[in-house]
C-alpha cells in the first residue's frame, strides 16, 4: 500500500500523457487536422506569391524539420528517461556536481550537494528501489533500440538490448545508488574519483553527453535557427493574410486570461453531452474494485441522506461538473473559472475527448473545458467532512 501511494501521483501524471497522445493521434485524424493545416499552407503560398520577404518560408521550415527529426528520439530520452526517473535524476545531480568541480565552480558545486541531499532522502524514503531498478532497465532497452548508434556515447554505445539485464545486474551489485545504505555510505567518504566509476553514474553521465553532442551539431543549430526565422516570416505572413482575424498570442509559462460560454455539444451522430453532470453520475459509474471510481461512503452518505446544504441547484440536484467552451491544455489544470461578476463558480482540469488534437488544431465547434463545479467543491469541504470552519471564512453567493 504505502508503494503505491509513493507513486500514485507519478503513475497518475504517465497515464494521463500516455492517455492524451492516444487521445490527440486518434482525434488529429478523426478531426482532419493534417488537411485544415494544408489548406492554410496553401492559402499562405497564394497570398505569398510575389512577395519577397516570404519567398520559400514553408519549404524553409520543411527543411528545418527534416534536420531536427533526427534528434526527437534523444530529445525525448534525455527529458522521459535521464531526468523523469527517480532513480536517474539524483545521478544526473551527481554528474551536474562533477560538472562544477571540474570548472573549479565551488559555489555551483555546495548548491547542487546540497540539492542533492534533500532528494536522496526523498528517493530513499519514497520509492522502491526494485521499481527504480526495473524502470531502468526496460527504457534502457528501449533507448539503445531507437538511438542509432552513432547518437550513443561510451557505455551506451555497446549495449544492445540483449545485454542490458547483465549490465543492470552490474549496477545492483556494484553501484553505490541502488540502496539507502549503499549511498550514505558512499556520501560518508565521498569522492568524485570513486563517483565517475560507479556504472550507474557512467551511463547517465554517457546518456547526458550524447544529448548534448546532439543538441551542439552545428546542422541542427542552423536547422533550430532557420526554424526560429521562418516560423517568425509565416506568423507575421498570417496575420497579414487575414487581417480581420484575432489571433490570441502565445502566452506560455504566464498568467492568462480568457473567456468563453458555458455549452453543451454534440460528440458525434446522435450523441450529445449536456453542460452538466451531476452526483447521480458519480454514482451510476461507481465500481468499488477501480481506485479512480470507488465512492468515499461518507461522501456518499451524506448525498443519499439529502445533506446538501445551500450547494444543490434549483432542481435539488448537485452539480459535479460543467462544460465551456475555452480552450486548456497541459499545465491549466486548476485554474479558475469565473463568472462576468468575478465570482469563483469553478475550477478547470480537463479537455473533452474529441477535442484532444486541440493543441495542434482548435474545434470551435467541439472544444470544450471540463470544470469542477465550486459548488461540489464547497459541498465537499463544508458537507462531507466538516470543515465549516473554512465555509465561515469565505463570502458565499448564492
Amino acid at each position: 500500500m504505502a508503494v503505491r501511494l509513493n507513486y500514485s501521483s507519478k503513475y497518475a501524471s504517465v497515464a494521463n500523457y500516455w492517455k492524451y497522445f492516444i487521445g490527440q493521434t486518434e482525434q488529429l485524424k478523426k478531426n482532419k487536422v493534417a488537411d485544415k493545416k494544408r489548406k492554410i499552407e496553401d492559402e499562405f503560398r497564394k497570398f505569398a506569391a510575389g512577395k519577397p520577404e516570404y519567398n520559400g518560408v514553408l519549404e524553409k521550415i520543411q527543411k528545418a524539420y527534416d534536420a531536427t527529426n533526427s534528434i526527437i528520439n534523444i530529445k525525448v530520452y534525455r527529458s522521459e528517461f535521464v531526468s523523469q526517473v527517480d532513480l536517474n535524476s539524483l545521478v544526473y545531480l551527481y554528474k551536474l556536481a562533477n560538472d562544477a568541480n571540474a570548472a573549479k565552480n565551488e559555489a555551483r558545486q555546495k548548491q547542487l550537494m546540497a540539492t542533492i541531499a534533500s532528494r536522496a532522502e526523498e528517493l530513499y524514503t519514497k520509492r522502491s528501489m526494485d521499481i527504480e531498478m526495473e524502470t531502468l532497465e526496460e527504457v534502457l532497452k528501449m533507448y539503445v533500440r531507437d538511438i542509432p548508434a552513432a547518437q550513443r556515447v561510451g557505455l551506451a554505445q555497446i549495449l544492445t538490448e540483449n545485454s542490458v539485464s547483465a549490465f543492470i545486474e552490474r549496477v545492483k551489485k556494484y553501484s553505490v545508488f541502488t540502496s539507502k545504505e549503499k549511498h550514505d555510505a558512499f556520501v560518508a567518504s565521498f569522492s568524485f574519483e570513486k563517483l565517475e566509476q560507479d556504472p550507474l553514474f557512467v551511463l547517465i553521465k554517457d546518456l547526458d553527453n550524447a544529448y548534448n553532442q546532439a543538441m551542439s551539431d552545428k546542422k541542427i543549430a542552423v536547422a533550430n535557427e532557420n526554424l526560429t526565422l521562418a516560423t517568425r516570416a509565416f506568423v507575421k505572413g498570417i496575420r497579414e493574410m487575414q487581417p480581420n482575424k484575432k489571433f490570441y498570442p502565445n502566452a506560455n509559462s504566464t498568467m492568462r486570461l480568457t473567456y468563453g460560454n458555458v455549452l453543451p455539444y454534440k460528440g458525434g451522430d446522435a450523441i450529445s453531452y449536456d453542460y452538466v453532470t451531476t452526483f447521480k453520475g458519480v454514482l451510476q459509474k461507481e465500481n468499488p474494485s477501480i481506485p479512480e471510481f470507488n465512492v468515499d461512503p461518507i461522501m456518499k452518505d451524506t448525498y443519499l441522506k439529502g445533506n446538501l446544504g445551500q450547494y444543490a441547484d434549483k432542481n435539488g440536484e448537485l452539480i459535479v461538473n460543467f462544460l465551456s467552451n475555452n480552450d486548456i491544455t497541459g499545465g491549466n489544470s486548476g485554474s479558475p473559472v469565473i463568472n462576468g461578476k468575478g465570482e469563483l463558480i469553478g475550477t478547470a482540469f480537463d479537455g473533452n475527448w474529441e477535442a484532444m488534437s486541440g493543441d495542434i488544431f482548435f474545434e470551435p465547434n467541439i472544444q470544450r473545458t471540463i470544470n469542477l463545479d465550486i459548488r461540489y467543491t464547497l459541498w465537499i469541504v463544508d458537507k462531507v467532512y466538516g470543515a465549516t470552519n473554512l465555509i465561515n471564512e469565505m463570502k458565499i453567493v448564492k
